[in-house]
């Protein structure tokens, strides 16, 4: 394996897991999606 080849296979792992993420961020409640951001914790 190249290491072209382990950046790419990387890339894809990265962004099928940040496509979930986001699938499921975006059907939760606009509360819960603020407690997923830096700065939108709410108390």
């Amino acid at each position: 394996m190249t290491v072209e080849s382990v950046n790419t296979k990387l890339y894809e792992k990265m962004f099928a897991e940040q496509e979930n993420y986001r699938a499921w961020l975006l059907s939760q409640p606009p509360e819960e999606i603020l407690n997923h951001t830096p700065c939108g914790r709410i108390s």
